[in-house]
């Protein structure tokens, strides 16, 4: 059974060992195979890695559009001169109109294509700060922390430190300089 769950884990522990330094030899060494057995193994986990990624599923929608343009200009088209009958009551008479709820659908599928297919330009970090009496504390994403975040988290930590015994400061004495004295 090549897919059985014990031939996927071992592919994965493979894997998992190679990644944090492991070197093939060592590995085939102690499962006592060769090496292209391990490599091969490792290149199945990042094929299978590979099929379950975001850039993955963008590339198949990309390809869908692209094989599908002539079908898909026809039914944009469509969708955008989308028309319906109706009958005038004065004189009963029929006319084509426009569809606005179809010819808006079919502006909302376009937008999701374009989004679809468009180039991205960068994979970097997207902060959103968001100011609301409906936003909770430490709502920010990608780890970005506001002021009030910040504040609140300093505060909580002053909380949790033990207390300094209290001080009482006593005037200085003839010839001797400012000091605290601790009070127990």
């Amino acid at each position: 059974m090549p897919n059985s769950p014990r031939t996927v884990d071992r592919h994965m522990a493979r894997w998992l060992a190679h990644k944090t330094g492991v070197s093939l030899a060592v590995i085939a060494k102690k499962e006592g195979v060769d090496e292209t057995t391990i490599h091969k193994s490792i290149q199945a986990i990042d094929r299978s890695r590979y099929l379950h990624t975001v850039d993955f599923a963008n590339e198949a929608v990309i390809e869908a559009v692209v094989d599908n343009k002539i079908q898909l200009k026809q039914s944009v088209r469509a969708g955008l001169t989308a028309t319906t009958e109706v009958i005038d009551n004065e004189t009963h008479e029929r006319r084509s109109v426009p569809d606005i709820d179809r010819q808006l659908k079919a502006v909302a599928e376009v937008r999701q294509m374009v989004a679809a297919v468009q180039k991205k330009e960068s994979k970097g970090i997207n902060i959103n700060q968001q100011v609301g009496l409906a936003v909770r504390a430490g709502s920010a994403t990608v780890g970005y922390m506001g002021v009030e975040d910040r504040i609140r988290k300093i505060r909580e930590a002053m909380k949790q430190l033990p207390e300094a015994p209290p001080t009482v400061v006593a005037p200085p004495e003839e010839g001797e300089t400012d000091y605290a004295v601790e009070d127990r």
